[in-house]
C-alpha cells in the first residue's frame, strides 16, 4: 500500500476500531454521533491486537494503546452506528489525511464487565496518489 500504515492518519483511523466510533471528515458530517461503548470501562486503557484476514491488501496493522476517555474516540459520525448491550455495530464511518480517505464498517462486542472485546472490521482505503487496499482484520482488544 503506498500510503503506508506509518503515516500520521493511523491514530485516528486506528481510533475508528475502538469503542465503535469514528474520526470525522465531510463525506460524515450528516452521519449518526458516535458514543462509548456502554460496556467499556470510563478512564480504561485498552490494548488492540489486529490480524489481517486471508486475501488482504492492506496489511498488517501495529498494536494500538488507547484511554477509552481520549476525546479522538467519540469524534466525528459514521453513515449508521447502533449499540445494543455490548454489541456496537457502524458503517461507512470515515477519516482521512495525509491525502488518504479510509471508510470502515465494523461489528464489535464487549465483555460485560469490560475486560475485552472482539471486532470484525473491514477497511477500504484510496489515497491521491492512486494507491488503494481493502482488508479485514479481527481485532481483539484487552483492558490494561
Amino acid at each position: 500500500m503506498a500510503c503506508g500504515t506509518g503515516a500520521k492518519w493511523l491514530g485516528g483511523l486506528l481510533a475508528l476500531w475502538l469503542c465503535g466510533c469514528s474520526a470525522s471528515d465531510d463525506a460524515a458530517a450528516s452521519g449518526v454521533p458516535n458514543e462509548v461503548n456502554a460496556c467499556a470501562t470510563k478512564g480504561a486503557t485498552y490494548v488492540s491486537a489486529f490480524k489481517e484476514r486471508s486475501g488482504g491488501t492492506c496489511g498488517s496493522l501495529p498494536d494500538l494503546v488507547m484511554n477509552i476517555d481520549d476525546p479522538a474516540i467519540t469524534a466525528g459520525k459514521c453513515a449508521s452506528v447502533t449499540q445494543e448491550n455490548c454489541v456496537a455495530r457502524g458503517t461507512a464511518c470515515k477519516t482521512s489525511a495525509d491525502g488518504c480517505e479510509a471508510t470502515l464498517t465494523y461489528m464489535r462486542t464487549f465483555a460485560a464487565d469490560g475486560s475485552s472485546a472482539t471486532s470484525v472490521s473491514t477497511m477500504s482505503m484510496k489515497c491521491n496518489d492512486g494507491s488503494s487496499c481493502v482488508s479485514t482484520y479481527d481485532v481483539t482488544m484487552t483492558r490494561q
